[in-house]
């Protein structure tokens, strides 16, 4: 480890810390200052997250850029794995599941994410190939073909069928309208991170630009929606319906007050989030983590008999 920290100049006198949750990640603790180790997937992933996060560090939106190495490198190659040490931001996150401001944190946080699809619409590739990003949902019926042949009784295949096809006629019209640009595609509140008291807080940085790619905009604000109502599912919360529907509500209010969409945007975000459930509940059910999986289908069927609900929302903003 010390042949890779020497890289940025750290001495020996350093305390490594795991972390459980993401076991790719490295703490590293020196006597002034610490530090985050990540590991890479691949070199032109790296290019092009970097790339973006330069792009909004140059506009002044606020991010977390890679320190560079004693050669002027954003990374350092060893044993064929690709190292990046960024700076240890010391923040909060939101728990917008569990937080009793919900609502007001809730228009926050969708300000913030209008405010960087704002900062990204005008990215012109630097180095990183948007060009060669596949749709984020081809091949999803394929993709789930493939779990239920593998565990044909694990899932009710034949009614998550049934809603695909009303959802793929429900997009099929209208999905030509969506905006596409360069997104964030992983946009959640643990990657939002502020200082501060709850009433005095400020935006620090927004975090894991990852797997930033090129897609419809709409992605990013059902992928926020989507991970809070699973995060409602997980705890049980009884007021899961208007909880969700109220935050939902106030992350548009936000995001609207520095961006917007057009109607077919409005009327495909029903679409899309169900879309994502089963997106989720692929990746799940690939990573062995069949629970999860399961929650994905539960909440599936859950939106897909709220439209009427969830456009009725839609009409209030």
């Amino acid at each position: 480890m010390h042949h890779i920290l020497s890289a940025w100049k750290i001495d020996r006198s350093y305390k490594i810390e795991s972390l459980d949750k993401y076991p790719d990640r490295k703490l590293i603790i020196t006597p002034k200052k610490k530090f985050l180790l990540k590991e890479k997937r691949t070199l032109p992933l790296l290019i092009r997250e970097n790339n973006i996060i330069s792009y909004l560090s140059n506009l002044g939106f606020p991010v977390n850029p890679p320190l560079t190495t004693t050669e002027e490198s954003p990374y350092f190659l060893n044993d064929n794995t690709i190292y990046c040490l960024y700076r240890y931001i010391k923040g909060t996150t939101i728990d917008l599941a569990r937080t009793p401001d919900y609502i007001r944190w809730s228009k926050r946080i969708g300000k913030i994410l209008g405010d960087l699809h704002n900062s990204l619409s005008n990215y012109s590739s630097q180095g990183g190939d948007f060009s060669k990003t596949s749709p984020i949902f081809e091949g999803l019926r394929e993709k789930l073909g493939e779990c239920f042949q593998n565990e044909p009784k694990a899932y009710n295949q034949s009614e998550i069928f049934e809603r695909l096809d009303l959802i793929e006629t429900n997009l099929l019209p209208i999905e030509e309208r969506f905006s596409q640009q360069i997104i964030h595609r992983d946009f959640h509140p643990e990657n939002v991170l502020f200082t501060g008291t709850q009433k005095t807080s400020r935006l620090v940085a927004v975090l894991d630009f990852e797997l930033v790619t090129f897609g419809i905009k709409i992605f990013d604000l059902c992928y926020l929606a989507s991970g809070i109502l699973s995060s409602l599912f997980t705890i049980r919360d009884k007021q899961i319906t208007n909880k969700w529907y109220q935050m939902f509500q106030a992350i548009l209010k936000g995001y609207f007050q520095s961006n917007s969409l057009n109607h077919q945007e409005k009327d495909g975000l029903w679409a899309v989030l169900m879309q994502l459930q089963l997106l989720f509940l692929h990746f799940f059910h690939n990573s062995g983590e069949r629970s999860k999986a399961k929650q994905m289908e539960q909440t599936y069927f859950w939106i897909f008999e709220q439209k009427v609900t969830i456009d009725r929302v839609l009409k209030t903003i």
